[in-house]
């Protein structure tokens, strides 16, 4: 039966091995009443079997058995990125530099703040988190980016720069405080009234790209990330992955034209593709995959439909020389 195959297929991780008796486990007809409290009792005679003649370690006043190491091939590597599996967008893989961000402290506490602040206590589903958002700007950045680069090769758009804006939108989000919106639209008007808060300037954006310079450092991605190849983030790709997130639109004219002013920024890293700063936070008309996310995501988890197709609107799209 499968439980049987299943058992005798994990006893192949500990060979070579002397059979000793009891360690064979029952042959368990696929239509007979299995009893898996005697299964698991007969695994644990296996095992305990195997480690029996192992040798021992102390760890304080107990000794225990070393477990043998895994066969290679069921190691997994550790530059193959992650599959995620997503309701929204599908199945999809991080490549091992965003990985690499999303296992530090700084991004998994984007797990604990609801993407919707207290919208869960009107509707009950709407409790997912910005976690699941910012993989959800990620992958369509990622999607986005590659479409011009595959659609319009004249373009010129390097690997690098598909995943300087795919970052970008991973990280787009890292600097928002408990409660999401209402954190920047409540909670701090009522702090700088009572005097507790200074900077009049203070936006999320702004936060994300602090909170981005500190877990770089702090985790010390620069030895994680993939600095073998020309295509990996480095320190100094930081700055055009926070221009990328902090783009505002007081940086651009009536005509939609970047001047930079307001943010004191008039030359960008990728300054030569503009077309770049308008897909993960686009200040010159406010279409961008960030906002395409949370309609999405945030009308399912609310119930409420949306009439409009995303797919067809990053397969349709054409980045123009403004």
């Amino acid at each position: 039966g499968l439980i049987t195959h299943l058992g005798m297929a994990s006893r192949s991780l500990f060979e070579p091995h002397d059979a000793e008796e009891g360690d064979e486990l029952e042959e368990v007809d696929d239509m007979a009443e299995i009893n898996f409290s005697q299964l698991a009792n007969q695994r644990s005679d296996v095992f305990a079997a195997h480690t029996r003649d192992r040798p021992m370690i102390s760890i304080g006043t107990e000794e225990t058995a070393v477990l043998p190491s895994l066969p290679e091939a069921l190691t997994p590597s550790p530059r193959h990125g992650k599959l995620v599996s997503d309701a929204v967008h599908g199945l999809f893989r991080l490549d091992p530099d965003a990985l690499a961000i999303c296992d530090t402290p700084e991004f998994q506490r984007l797990r604990e703040l609801k993407q919707l602040g207290l919208s869960h206590y009107v509707y009950p589903c709407a409790s997912h988190s910005r976690f699941e958002h910012s993989l959800g700007t990620y992958v369509l950045a990622d999607r986005w980016v590659t479409h011009f680069q595959v659609c319009q090769p004249s373009l010129g758009i390097s690997r690098k720069e598909c995943k300087l804006v795919a970052i970008a939108g991973l990280c787009h989000d890292l600097g928002h405080g408990p409660f999401s919106h209402l954190w920047d639209n409540e909670v701090l008007p009522r702090l700088r009234e009572v005097g507790r808060l200074d900077s009049r300037e203070w936006t999320h954006e702004k936060m994300s790209c602090q909170m981005l310079e500190h877990l770089w450092e702090e985790n010390g991605l620069e030895e994680k990330t993939d600095t073998d190849s020309r295509d990996g983030i480095v320190g100094t790709d930081i700055t055009a992955i926070q221009e990328l997130i902090s783009i505002d639109k007081k940086d651009y004219d009536d005509a939609g034209r970047y001047h930079g002013l307001h943010s004191k920024r008039p030359q960008l890293k990728l300054g030569g593709k503009m077309f770049l700063y308008e897909i993960v936070a686009n200040g010159r008309n406010s279409v961008d995959i960030d906002k395409i996310d949370y309609l999405m995501r945030d009308g399912r988890a609310c119930d409420v439909q949306h009439n409009f197709d995303p797919s067809r609107l990053l397969q349709l799209s054409k980045a123009g020389d403004q």
